[in-house]
């Protein structure tokens, strides 16, 4: 759409403006150092290494103090104390974060995925801890059913180009791609497309902060995507680990029959 220059203008610094106030993200490369909570230098208990790419939120990122936070966080740091452990939290690239986990001492695996996106092969999957399908985030003034006629933004790791063409018709060349939840809601703000399509918890969380809840985001369910196997979040366990892989398990279903669960994900909402 073509814009006047003050339109132009003005646009430009909204634009400025929505990059100044990004919440910082963490390198996602590998790195030497893990990221701990206080707590780990003075714990007696039994330390569990997790790999992540800590990066996801509201699943599992670093906060302003370079802690890791998140539902993740708060789910595994309550199944530990059910079980007796204490987990500590490794960053490695998305790509890296199955690989080398006997090499590592990685135990278990945490991003926000589901069994669609693990590698089964190197890991045995825990009951899911929370359902979330794809949404689809619009403006406005864009009218919901015509989303799929114009640019449409997703995350390439979100791996839905091929779904959204084949099943909604949307354009190849239609595409355009960001690499993050924020960025992909920005980029409507910024008229670079009309729809953006990803995790339906991640657009909700950021679509409700501060800095953009001004915009009242249209959101709506993707038709199609409430398969268990994308849609149903786990975490992985190191393979040849069943029995403490059950215990994972036992106490996620005591904080399902508590309420704790639904608690934990409650505060991570922000509407």
């Amino acid at each position: 759409m073509k814009l006047i220059l003050k339109q132009t203008l003005r646009l430009t610094t909204l634009a400025l403006a929505l990059t100044a106030c990004q919440p910082d993200a963490p390198n996602p490369t590998p790195v030497s150092a893990s990221a701990t909570s206080a707590a780990e230098s003075t714990s007696s208990l039994p330390i569990v290494k997790v790999s992540s790419d800590l990066d996801y939120q509201p699943y599992i990122f670093m906060d302003g103090s370079n802690n890791p936070v998140g539902i993740e966080v708060d789910i595994l740091n309550a199944i530990g104390k059910k079980i007796g452990v204490q987990f500590t939290f490794h960053a490695y690239a998305w790509d890296d974060i199955f690989n080398q986990l006997p090499e590592r001492d990685i135990m278990v695996v945490a991003s926000g995925f589901s069994k669609e996106d693990a590698e089964l092969d190197k890991v045995s999957l825990s009951e899911s801890y929370h359902h979330t399908p794809d949404c689809i985030a619009t403006l406005p003034n864009t009218p919901p059913q015509q989303w799929a006629k114009g640019k449409v933004t997703v995350i390439p790791e979100d791996d839905l180009m091929e779904d959204l063409t084949d099943s909604f018709s949307v354009k190849p060349e239609n595409f355009v791609r960001e690499s993050s939840t924020y960025l992909g809601l920005t980029s409507l703000v910024k008229k670079q497309s009309q729809a953006f399509v990803s995790d339906c918890t991640a657009i909700r969380y950021y679509a409700h902060s501060d800095t953009l809840k001004q915009y009242a985001f249209h959101i709506q369910e993707l038709p199609d995507s409430n398969h268990p196997d994308s849609a149903n979040l786990v975490f992985g366990v190191r393979k040849g680990n069943d029995e403490f892989l059950g215990k994972i398990n036992a106490a996620l279903a005591e904080l399902k029959k508590s309420g704790e669960l639904e608690q934990i994900k409650r505060k991570w909402r922000q509407y």
